[in-house]
């Protein structure tokens, strides 16, 4: 569940109006619950998803096309990294991989964007002429989600591997100072509910202890592969862009004070003098989603 969270049980209980202590637990499973389903609102409402997943896709060019020059151009689902693209003359029987002077990855037709790429262009100072027509003519392997900068998609989190080194198989995670300050100056830097990635594994942190400075983790998640990792590796955290984070946040609190009203449809503020309806959906949070909301080519 963690390894897909745009927010965690701790940045809820930080902002959560009833000023609810860092040591109180009563709200932990409710806010975990939020989280993860105002995370997956978010998914169905811009019909995208921002956290980052390992996988193999298939593509077919149609031959009905109608320019020649959509030949030269390939939609894809959002995709922040690349690990291979190749192609089949066969109908997905075999594939030949490309170099990556082949083609050009971009945003919409934007050469220069930081944002994840969702289209494939021929480079025609490369060796491939056109995209191969077929079904499943083309394959990609990588890591695939929306992110609007994809150099800082995820963050030094200043603390490293402690373990010498730490096991394919270890589920308890070694560092510095698990609830010490991040670059941001935010803190716990590592907390349940965080996607880390250490080389080019995802793990999942599932509990802490500040004690032993440790973190229990769920290896090999969204599609990567568990692996030994040695001492001093530094642990990356993913960070989903902010407007998403904020509206996660705002959405998430406003479901916590509509279930202790009751789910009501109204609340009132008697120092205000004031009755406030309580909408499905805030309107400040829908504000910042538009921008990530998917447009279908």
């Amino acid at each position: 569940m963690g390894s897909k969270l745009y927010i965690t049980e701790d940045e809820l209980k930080q902002v959560a109006p009833d000023a609810i202590k860092a040591t109180t637990t009563q709200y932990d499973t409710l806010f975990i619950t939020l989280a993860e389903r105002m995370s997956r609102w978010i998914d169905n409402h811009t019909g995208r998803m921002f956290y980052p997943f390992i996988d193999t896709r298939y593509y077919s060019v149609d031959k009905n096309r109608v320019h020649v020059e959509e030949f030269d151009d390939l939609w894809i689902d959002d995709l922040m990294e690349i690990t291979s693209v190749s192609i089949s003359e066969n109908d997905g029987s075999t594939y030949t991989a490309l170099a990556t002077g082949d083609y050009i990855p971009m945003y919409s037709q934007d050469f220069n964007s930081e944002k994840s790429h969702t289209l494939l262009k021929v480079d025609r100072n490369g060796d491939l002429g056109s995209w191969p027509v077929g079904q499943r003519s083309v394959r990609v392997i990588g890591t695939f989600n929306f992110t609007d900068d994809r150099s800082n998609f995820f963050e030094d989190t200043l603390d490293e591997v402690e373990d010498n080194p730490l096991a394919s198989g270890g589920t308890e995670l070694t560092v510095n100072d698990v609830d010490g300050a991040d670059l941001r100056g935010i803190t716990p830097r590592i907390a349940p509910g965080n996607l880390l990635r250490m080389e080019s594994e995802f793990v999942e942190v599932a509990s802490t202890s500040a004690t032993g400075n440790t973190a229990v983790i769920v290896r090999g998640v969204n599609g990567s592969t568990a692996a030994a990792h040695a001492q001093n590796i530094q642990i990356d955290k993913f960070m989903p862009p902010e407007p998403l984070k904020q509206a996660c946040i705002i959405q998430a609190i406003k479901q916590f004070k509509r279930g202790q009203a009751g789910y009501g449809d109204a609340a009132a503020q008697m120092d205000l003098g004031r009755v406030l309806q309580m909408k499905s959906f805030d309107e400040g949070a829908l504000v910042l989603l538009q921008a990530y909301k998917k447009v279908e080519n």
